[in-house]
């Protein structure tokens, strides 16, 4: 949705680099900047991530020469600067990846990938990869305002409605809506993954009521994916994991490498996944991280 802009603000160039080797195309994954402290509450009570990432130190870029606007000021001094010079992105701390998540997907057995493509998150995994300029990305952020939940450019503003989610994401905002979660023991979590907690304690995947990223994936690995059957003992199990690392590695990451097991709540018994408003919680998420 774009309306005409009412507040001043400072701005960015929006000149395409000649070269930039940062960029890839259309195979390989867009990561998300999210690297930032500050959180912001979702419908789901877990963080959001921050989109404004880490400033290194002395590091901003400034191009001299570049005219002021009649809105805009100081365009050389801003981020997006570093478009003009071709610089590496100061801004350091990127996560939440389709990749992994994609990479996984495309190695499910069809049972597994018919059950995961009906559920409110399905449509979002049929999404290609792509990697996208990070500089443009750092520039486009720097650019919203959290007073107005929009993205202030020269001539107007540009909001993010849910009908725009919806259709960029496949993920409907529909159904119950999600409220503050509490934390689950470690006991009761790993029984939800089929797995002991002393493994999970052996393993170090337990963080403070989070588990780590990368100790999901090493479940996936350890686990025939590729051949899991629906009448399998151990699909539900698998299902849960697999859920689980999507919604950290893709819109929850509770900071750069652990998500809330809090979520595994909403998957006992596993059919109420479906029945809640997945939809609405990750577009609260991505509004407030955007703060």
């Amino acid at each position: 949705m774009v309306r005409p802009k009412r507040a001043k603000t400072r701005g960015s160039s929006s000149a395409r680099p000649e070269t930039d080797e940062d960029y890839v195309p259309p195979t390989g994954v867009e990561e998300q900047l999210i690297e930032g402290s500050r959180t912001g509450a979702s419908s789901s009570g877990a963080g959001a991530s921050s989109s404004r990432g880490r400033r290194q130190s002395g590091s901003d870029p400034v191009v001299l020469g570049i005219p002021d606007t009649p809105l805009l000021r100081d365009l050389g001094g801003h981020i997006s600067a570093i478009c003009r010079t071709q610089e590496r992105s100061p801004i350091t701390g990127w996560r939440c990846s389709w990749k992994h998540v994609l990479t996984f997907y495309q190695r499910a057995s069809p049972s597994l990938r018919d059950v995961l493509g009906r559920t409110p998150l399905g449509p979002f995994l049929t999404i290609p990869r792509i990697q996208s300029d990070r500089r443009l990305v750092t520039a486009l952020c720097k650019r919203w305002f959290g007073e107005t939940n929009t993205f202030h450019f020269p001539c107007c503003e540009l909001a993010i409605t849910p009908l725009d989610f919806v259709m960029l994401t496949g993920i409907p905002i529909a159904g119950e809506v999600i409220l503050p979660l509490s934390v689950i023991p470690m006991d009761r979590a790993a029984a939800l993954m089929g797995v002991s907690s002393e493994t999970v304690a052996a393993d170090s995947g337990w963080e403070a009521g989070k588990v780590k990223l990368s100790w999901l994936a090493s479940i996936l690995e350890a686990t025939a994916i590729s051949v899991i059957d629906l009448n399998s003992l151990a699909f539900t199990s698998v299902l849960r994991v697999f859920l689980l690392f999507i919604l950290g590695s893709c819109f929850f990451m509770a900071d750069r490498s652990c998500v809330e097991t809090r979520f595994l709540s909403l998957m006992d018994p596993i059919d109420h996944f479906d029945t809640f408003d997945w939809g609405g919680a990750i577009y609260a998420s991505i509004l407030a991280g955007l703060h």
